[in-house]
């Protein structure tokens, strides 16, 4: 069968100014009946490759899929970057010494811009030094984190003006975990009239918290997060895909997050 070509599976969303790509159109030109077959997950990662798969490897990279192949990696593009403030500054570090580079070029800095967005949380150099039994507890520290970070939280403030695609959740707002990561997704993204699944790749461990929207969120390193902030594809192969199915009823005091950890 003749490969897949990316612009024939452009439809327009009805009722709307958006258009889609169909998944489920691509996988049946390849196997009649094999999206009924697909996990949900495995869903989501089809139209991340129709999307923005080479077309050339398209129906090469979506067979693997179909038949729960991990014979080879394929593309995926995560439509954003969560940081934390130590790997995401990093990066940001990286970016600003690459803007120097293309100045000392005489090219313009200004064009040097993360291509996903980038949510960087600041909250993770907070070191308590008041205990809680001071009502001014959290303000004390929070004064003492300024003063101990202030070049720091320099750099990153300017990054927020000077950088687009840079979102920055600031300090006294929580960790990583503690801040509502569901909250801090669109679930379906709708850029540029084109509307996709929210995908993400994050440096902490909590990152897959967000999977309870259906959002496939998988936790990497700095140097993974920074390869993603530029455009570039992280090469996967096909993860063990499991249902769990649970029965019963929470005790009380118990989340969501103890049945998950247990």
């Amino acid at each position: 069968m003749s490969k897949p070509q990316t612009d024939h599976y452009r439809k327009q969303l009805p009722g709307s100014q958006l258009h889609y790509f169909d998944a489920q159109a691509a996988v049946e030109d390849i196997c009649s009946g094999a999206w009924a077959t697909l996990p949900y997950t495995s869903r989501v990662h089809a139209e991340n490759l129709v999307r923005r798969c080479d077309p050339a490897i398209l129906s090469e990279c979506l067979t693997q899929i179909i038949e729960r192949k991990r014979e080879r990696d394929f593309p995926w593009f995560p439509a954003r970057v969560v940081c934390h403030d130590i790997l995401g500054q990093t990066a940001l570090v990286d970016l600003a010494g690459l803007r120097d580079a293309i100045a000392d070029q005489g090219g313009d800095p200004a064009a040097v811009n993360p291509v996903v967005p980038v949510q960087l949380i600041v909250d993770h150099s907070l070191a308590v030094e008041c205990g809680g039994s001071d009502p001014d507890a959290f303000e004390k520290n929070r004064a003492i984190e300024d003063r101990r970070n202030e070049d720091r939280f320099h750099f990153i403030d300017w990054c927020k003006r000077s950088f687009k695609n840079v979102e920055v959740i600031p300090p006294g707002n929580g960790i990583m975990h503690q801040i509502n990561l569901e909250r801090m997704s669109p679930v379906i993204h709708a850029i540029n009239g084109e509307a996709y699944p929210d995908t993400l790749v994050g440096t902490d461990s909590h990152t897959p918290h967000v999977d309870a929207l259906g959002v496939i969120a998988v936790g990497v390193g700095g140097l993974e997060a920074e390869n993603v902030m530029l455009g570039r594809a992280s090469w996967m192969r096909l993860p063990e895909i499991i249902g769990v199915k649970l029965t019963g009823k929470r005790q009380s005091g118990i989340t969501a997050t103890d049945i998950v950890l247990a």
